[in-house]
């Protein structure tokens, strides 16, 4: 079907009306809000938020206000000019960084003079650093906000608080514990003596943690294949702290898993000499030869669990 002259440019209005409502509902309001918008630390801990804009152009400078609920639980400490700012050294200007009990203010902008800016995106306005005080939880609300476009005109934003909870460090244990003669000490299963057991599994570094256990003495075996296992007694565990066992080596030759190492040891060694056989292979470097039979060699006789006081 032909259109004819007037209905063509009334197609033509209705794209461009269209085109037009699309560009309206794509714009978004600027958004300024607390990141991360919660966290939780520990007393005596010292962190930081930062201040964001989000969805902002034609940036050229910015001021606010922020406070803090509850200075008991969290205090504000300082107030810095955030990446928004700092990616042009030299080319912004602080006007106003106090702190001042519970609210922090802040005011900044970009220089003509050398040329920065202005900017758009998602930007971190500034950066606030605080103290943890004491168990609770603070709010951290945005107040006055003023964001100006390199004109001198405002632009209009929402904004978004956030908050801090201050909570009691958790019981933690770590340690390492490592396979002799190997490199990778992934894979070590290792048990606490809580009730009911706790287990854990190294990294390749030999790295292992536990948490939430209670306060006392504790023992932990640590066990793998081709190893005699190992203890580490009197491992003590503090409550609210990071707390640290000391360091294991298990010790390697335990071919059938007996928990010694002897001549049915050497024989199964023997039989798969110069073999890639993981059942043999002790250091795991994918030959059974030399090197695995001086491991079995130098731990002869000796019997596992092998046992490390962790008394200090």
């Amino acid at each position: 079907m032909k259109l004819g002259k007037h209905s063509s440019a009334l197609a033509v209005v209705l794209v461009l009306m269209l085109a037009s409502a699309s560009l309206v509902a794509a714009q978004v309001t600027p958004n300024v809000y607390v990141e991360p918008p919660s966290q939780i630390v520990y007393p005596g801990d010292q962190g930081t938020v930062s201040i964001m804009v989000s969805d902002v152009s034609d940036l050229y400078g910015a001021q606010f206000s922020l406070t803090f609920g509850d200075i008991g639980v969290a205090a504000p400490v300082s107030v810095e000019a955030g990446s928004a700012f700092t990616q042009f050294p030299d080319e912004y200007e602080v006007a106003q960084a106090d702190v001042v009990s519970d609210t922090v203010t802040f005011a900044a902008t970009l220089l003509r003079v050398p040329k920065a800016g202005p900017i758009s995106g998602t930007l971190e306005l500034a950066v606030v650093t605080f103290d943890a005080i004491a168990e609770g939880t603070t709010a951290v609300s945005i107040g006055e906000v003023k964001l100006s476009d390199s004109s001198g005109a405002p632009i209009a934003f929402t904004t978004t608080d956030g908050s801090i909870e201050v909570t009691a460090v958790p019981t933690t244990l770590e340690g390492f514990a490592y396979m002799e003669a190997r490199t990778d000490h992934s894979g070590i299963l290792v048990e606490l003596s809580t009730s009911p057991v706790m287990t854990a599994t190294t990294d390749a570094s030999g790295a292992y943690a536990f948490s939430g256990m209670a306060a006392g003495s504790y023992t932990l075996t640590m066990s793998s294949g081709l190893y005699l296992s190992a203890m580490a007694t009197d491992v003590e565990v503090i409550d609210n702290q990071a707390n640290y066992a000391c360091d294991v080596t298990l010790l390697g030759g335990d071919l059938n898993d007996d928990e010694v190492i002897d001549i049915l040891d050497l024989s199964l060694c023997a039989s798969h000499f110069e073999t890639t056989d993981p059942a043999a292979d002790v250091n795991a470097d994918g030959t059974v030869d030399v090197y695995d039979l001086v491991l079995l060699g130098k731990n002869f006789k000796l019997e596992g669990p092998t046992v490390v006081s962790c008394a200090p």
